[in-house]
């Protein structure tokens, strides 16, 4: 999944991403449980089939005449509406995404990816308190997603909170310690603080992961430092 990264040495905004962030959406069809009921499954799997091949349009009305079936069960449901709204998103269509990620997580309460794919739509449409409380439903759920913590990072980034951005971008270190946008994230947001040796400490971390990092490189420079 794209990964949501700051820019450096500017004010507090998001920039997309690295890769287009909804293009990571492709890859993120969920099954649907094998015990529905035939009709609606096989509209869902064939949905996804379709989207698989590129027919987007034949995918999202077979999305939907699954859903309309009364075929499949609550959780069956609720990652049917998952998958359609990844593909809505991988289209650009917010509104159709974060209408059917809210009723994936309405359906199925426990279901952290769609808490987090939500909190992602809510962040690209400006909702950033809408965003900040789904990726704290995501991460209630499951604590141990270093995406979803460089991502909250992010916003609060965005709303001047850069106390809390600090502590989501090390969170997500913590989890993935070769985490390169946390780092960067990270890195930026000490240099808000007025901390420049420890956003240095964050950009030779990068060069020890990968040498040939230029963008770490020029950073130290930026700051008279060196690697």
């Amino acid at each position: 999944m794209g990964t949501a990264r700051l820019p450096h040495g500017n004010a507090r905004r998001l920039i997309a991403c690295i890769v287009k962030f909804f293009s990571a959406f492709a890859c993120l069809a969920v099954l649907i449980a094998s015990q529905a009921a035939a009709d609606g499954f096989d509209d869902a799997r064939s949905a996804s089939e379709a989207e698989a091949v590129g027919e987007h349009g034949r995918a999202l009305y077979l999305y939907g005449r699954a859903i309309a079936s009364g075929d499949l069960d609550p959780i069956s449901q609720a990652n049917t509406h998952f998958n359609r709204g990844s593909l809505y998103a991988k289209l650009d269509n917010l509104v159709g995404a974060a209408n059917d990620f809210t009723r994936a997580v309405q359906l199925r309460p426990d279901f952290a990816l769609g808490h987090r794919s939500l909190a992602v739509v809510h962040a690209f449409a400006g909702r950033d308190i809408k965003a900040l409380a789904a990726f704290g439903r995501s991460l209630h759920l499951n604590p141990e997603d270093a995406v979803a913590f460089n991502d909250r990072g992010t916003i609060y980034y965005k709303l001047g909170q850069l106390d809390e951005a600090v502590f989501d971008f090390t969170q997500a270190l913590r989890l993935e310690p070769a985490y390169a946008s946390a780092y960067y994230n990270r890195a930026a947001t000490w240099e808000e603080l007025g901390v420049p040796e420890r956003a240095a400490d964050d950009y030779r971390a990068l060069l020890i992961i990968d040498p040939n990092d230029i963008v770490a490189r020029a950073d130290l420079k930026r700051l008279g430092l060196d690697p």
